[in-house]
């Protein structure tokens, strides 16, 4: 990557893909600049659930769909190249995941699910309810029927970052946390010069966008939703993540349990509500009544970004000098280890071989 006067990209944004784009664009040559108007930690005191969602067939063919299969398959690669550039530990668990089932009605959705498997080329297996329960001892006892997915991943999300940042920071990148993004800097012909911070402007050649800026003409559709996710003490299960409709446990990294579900709703208050917490643990105990034994240890809330198509937002905008790198939900754990190289390919040759990443583009939401 050319070098150039000033600081040739600053990054907006420091959850784990600004994170991961510092790391490959400062290990590529460019002079970075990440600003985390946040705090140093984005997830602060919240458990996260560093739950690497293998839930892929949902979506059936499609971009995303297939950047999240390369994601899963690069991951524990690339997390232990960025462990060893950073010195921080990363815990990348293939645990597995299990879905079970109590009653005879709620087979066909491990028919269905299974089918998306099969589709996908996945790797998954029934299970009676005496395999199910050999895996998984606390499952309760009218367990029908359950389908193992053997190749999710368990990744902590928290060490990861930390590991990106600090890899970033070795690499060259400058980071700065708590620092109030002020706006944008127009340049000539509609282009993006870089961004305003209460000590100045911050010129760049390219300006990347991970996180929301506040009011501004160019701002897209994005929505950020609640994640709420309750930290138990240490139990003997689950050995591996559990799932159903209303949501999952998953064993927590250096022991623990996390509770959590799919992100709804509209992010705001950052803690958990009593009724989120009701629904939580009438979850946990559908999966594993003995939930009721484990101390109550912590609680709050992820927000997670969407877009109203619920693709993640990557690429140039309408001014090139703009990318935009965001809207990635749940799935920024696993689609880090694809975009940030992509965009780094993308900034050293003008174009994307590897994949294409029309479909993402931040043009479709702008009409």
């Amino acid at each position: 990557m050319a070098q150039r006067p000033g600081v040739d990209i600053v990054i907006i944004g420091g959850d784990v893909m600004g994170c991961a784009i510092a790391y490959e664009a400062a290990r590529a040559g460019a002079k970075v600049r990440l600003i985390e108007p946040g705090v140093v930690d984005p997830f602060g005191d919240v458990p996260d659930p560093g739950l690497v969602e293998a839930q892929i067939t949902t979506e059936g063919a499609g971009p995303l769909h297939d950047l999240k299969l390369m994601g899963r398959e690069k991951l524990p690669a690339w997390a232990a190249a960025v462990a060893e550039a950073s010195g921080v530990k990363i815990g990348v668990e293939a645990r597995g995941a299990l879905w079970p089932v109590f009653d005879m009605a709620a087979l066909q959705s491990i028919h269905q699910r299974a089918a998306q498997q099969r589709a996908a080329g996945l790797s998954f297996k029934a299970l009676t309810a005496g395999d199910a329960r050999d895996l998984e001892p606390g499952l309760p006892e009218e367990t029908v029927a359950a389908l193992s997915l053997p190749d999710e991943l368990l990744v902590d999300a928290r060490a990861l970052r930390r590991a990106l940042a600090t890899a970033a920071a070795e690499a060259g990148a400058e980071i700065y946390a708590g620092t109030p993004i002020l706006g944008l800097i127009d340049g000539p012909k509609g282009s993006i010069a870089g961004v305003k911070i209460p000590e100045g402007p911050l010129e760049a050649a390219i300006t990347i966008l991970c996180a929301d800026i506040g009011p501004d003409r160019r701002a897209l559709p994005i929505e950020r939703r609640r994640q709420p996710v309750v930290a138990l003490s240490q139990g003997r299960w689950p050995r591996r993540v559990l799932w159903s409709k209303q949501g999952f446990m998953a064993p927590g990294h250096g022991g623990g349990v996390l509770v959590s579900r799919a992100p709804r709703g509209i992010s705001g208050d950052p803690r958990v509500t009593v009724e989120e917490l009701g629904e939580l643990m009438a979850a946990a105990r559908g999966l594993m009544p003995s939930v009721e034994e484990l101390a109550f240890v912590g609680a709050g809330v992820i927000g997670r970004d969407f877009a109203p198509d619920g693709l993640p937002v990557v690429g140039p905008d309408e001014a090139i000098s703009l990318i935009q790198a965001r809207a990635f939900g749940a799935d920024a754990l696993i689609l880090a280890p694809v975009i940030a190289p992509l965009i780094i390919e993308y900034l050293q040759t003008g174009r994307t071989d590897a994949v294409d990443w029309s479909p993402l583009s931040p043009l479709r939401l702008r009409g």
